[in-house]
Parts: structure tokens; C-alpha cells; sequence
């Protein structure tokens, strides 16, 4: 059976309606908690939606996977 290690959640606060490429890519841009302050049931949803991306995509080795948790909706968004 396949194992993965996952690093922490990250989690960007936005300073405006919409997340800046500035406040997600520039260091000191924006504000990023990590761990993110998710509880368990959203953590492992997140989780377990980036092993599957993992596997669709046929990754191997090391892969940045890139997400949005969507609070309303409480839906993952991969981007």
C-alpha cells in the first residue's frame, strides 16, 4: 500500500475580498497560518482530496498540490 507524507495545512488570510498572487506568493505579502486552523473532519478532508489528486494525477515523488477550502460551500477547490 502506497503511503504519503503530507506536510501542514496552510492556511492564506486574505486582506481583501479576493486572495492577492502577492498575498499567496510574496514573502511578507500576506499572512499564512501553518497548521491552518482547521478542525479534524476538514483537515482529513483536505487530506484525503489531495492523496486522491495525488494518485489521478499519476504523481511520483515530491508534488505541490495547491488547494482552496471553500468555508461556505465546505468544498475543496484545486487549483
Amino acid at each position: 500500500q502506497d503511503q504519503y507524507l503530507i506536510l501542514p495545512i496552510t492556511k492564506t488570510i486574505k486582506s481583501d475580498t479576493i486572495l492577492s498572487i502577492e498575498e499567496k506568493f510574496l514573502p511578507g505579502a500576506g499572512e499564512n497560518i501553518t497548521p491552518a486552523p482547521f478542525n479534524r473532519t476538514t483537515t482529513n478532508i483536505i487530506k484525503e482530496e489531495i492523496k486522491k489528486s495525488y494518485r489521478i494525477l499519476n504523481c511520483s515523488g515530491y508534488a505541490r498540490i495547491d488547494c482552496f477550502w471553500n468555508e461556505e460551500l465546505n468544498k475543496l477547490i484545486i487549483i
